[in-house]
C-alpha cells in the first residue's frame, strides 16, 4: 500500500522573506516554496501532543506526506482553507518516503 493512497489533500509550504519598512516595522512577504504536495492532515489530541509541549512546541496538527514538502521551522502550511504555522519536521524512517510536520493552527488567518 502506498503512503499516496492516504493522502488525498494537497498542501502549499510559504516562506517569509523579512525586511524593514520606512519605520523600521518588521515586514513579511510570503513567498511559496512547494506546492501541490499530496498530504494528509491529522487534529493532535492531548495524548500525542504530550511529548512535544514537554519541549515548549505547541502543536495541532500533524502534516504527513509521501513527497519532501522542503518546510522548515517557521514557515507556514496551507491546504487551501487553513494556515498553519510549522513547528517541528522529520524524515520518517530516514529514508525520504514519508514527512511528518508537527504544525499549530494559525488563528486568526494571517
Amino acid at each position: 500500500m502506498s503512503l499516496f493512497l492516504l493522502c488525498p489533500g494537497q498542501i502549499s509550504v510559504e516562506r517569509a522573506a523579512v525586511s524593514t519598512d520606512a519605520t523600521g516595522g518588521i515586514v513579511r512577504q510570503w513567498q511559496t516554496v512547494a506546492a501541490n504536495i499530496p498530504a494528509t492532515i491529522l487534529t493532535l489530541r492531548a495524548s500525542a501532543n504530550a511529548g512535544m509541549n514537554r519541549r515548549g512546541i505547541v502543536t495541532t496538527h500533524l502534516i504527513i506526506s509521501p513527497a519532501n514538502p522542503t518546510a522548515r521551522i517557521g514557515d507556514r502550511v496551507s491546504d487551501g482553507t487553513f494556515w498553519y504555522l510549522v513547528r517541528f519536521t522529520a524524515d520518517l524512517g530516514n529514508r525520504g518516503r514519508a514527512w511528518a510536520i508537527f504544525a499549530q493552527l494559525i488563528d486568526p488567518q494571517s
